[in-house]
């Protein structure tokens, strides 16, 4: 919205200054617990009360919807601010999307033995060969 703002103590019709008011932004339809593929997704729209916006987070521009990828467990942090420097948000966090679906690859397929009495850390059954052996 403009406004013409006019001196009413001056004599000439050339003394006058336009003001322009820029609506509020809102951030609408959060997410951040969509897990796609060892990553999750962060979402949001930024809309006007007539219609979406341009808004930027963290200096790149955007229209209307933000939408990323951010690796399981890492955090993120965002600063979304209008188009006109008028409305700025921090928005932070992390999520952890638990177990995938994805074990991984078997690299080596050989038995792996271990005594009853041991720990195996069976992440590193591929990197170390554990063996036991007793005596009967």
């Amino acid at each position: 919205m403009s406004l013409l703002v006019k001196d009413v103590d001056s004599a000439s019709d050339l003394t006058y200054q336009i003001l322009t008011i820029y609506p509020p932004v809102s951030i609408e339809n959060f997410s951040d617990n969509n897990c796609l593929s060892g990553d999750y997704e962060v979402s949001f729209d930024v809309s006007y009360s007539s219609g979406v916006a341009n808004f930027f987070v963290n200096g790149i521009a955007y229209t209307g919807s933000y939408s990323e990828l951010f690796p399981d467990g890492t955090a993120y942090n965002l600063n979304v601010v209008d188009e006109n420097g008028c409305s700025e948000f921090f928005l932070s966090g992390n999520h952890n999307c638990g177990c995938t679906t994805n074990a991984g690859s078997m690299i080596d397929i050989n038995p792996h033995y271990s005594c009853d009495s041991l720990c195996v850390d069976t992440r590193r059954l591929t990197l170390q060969l554990y063996k036991c052996i007793t005596m009967s």
